[in-house]
């Protein structure tokens, strides 16, 4: 295995903030779908608000995101 998709929910929270949720690191696309699939339906997720993350498939908040194994993610640093 070389890579692994982590699936991540994006949560507006009461005051209006936003916060990002790690939910698990899954061997598939597939398995994290099935994943959304069951989680949607609790509560916290399925009274999430429609956020959309550009870099997501998704507008209910949820994103996977393919990550290679043994790679930093940020190799040049990032500016704020």
């Amino acid at each position: 295995m070389t890579h692994v998709y982590l699936l991540y929910h994006l949560h507006r929270l009461t005051s209006g903030d936003q916060q990002v949720l790690f939910l698990g690191a899954y061997r598939s696309r597939q398995s994290a779908l099935r994943a959304i699939n069951r989680l949607k339906k609790l509560p916290g997720f399925k009274k999430s608000a429609k956020l959309r993350d550009h870099r997501s498939d998704y507008e209910d908040g949820f994103n996977i995101n393919r990550i290679r194994l043994g790679e930093e993610n940020w190799p040049q640093g990032f500016s704020q």
